[in-house]
């Protein structure tokens, strides 16, 4: 059985994506999504600490942006970035 404390289930979900942290983008794959947030792996340095307020934007397979949510940093660990999902831009595209 496995110790998991989550209140939500994570769903894969490879994308590429920028996390915007001005005035800094950084290159990151999105790796699953739940309800309330998501985690990241970052491409490369990515200068960014737990309590941040960033934003996410999600790039279709063409590198279009899907769309943006603003986030907040809740965790960094070998497995990537954890982002909170605190609102998703309302003109974002489908």
């Amino acid at each position: 059985m496995q110790d998991d404390a989550r209140l939500f289930s994570r769903f894969p979900y490879r994308a590429n994506a920028v996390l915007i942290h001005l005035p800094h983008l950084h290159e990151v794959t999105l790796i699953d999504i739940s309800e309330h947030g998501v985690l990241v792996g970052p491409k490369g340095n990515v200068e960014i600490r737990v309590g941040d307020q960033t934003r996410l934007r999600v790039l279709t397979e063409r590198g279009n942006q899907a769309f943006e949510v603003e986030t907040l940093v809740v965790h960094r660990s070998e497995q990537g970035i954890g982002l909170e999902i605190n609102s998703i831009d309302k003109h974002a595209k489908s």
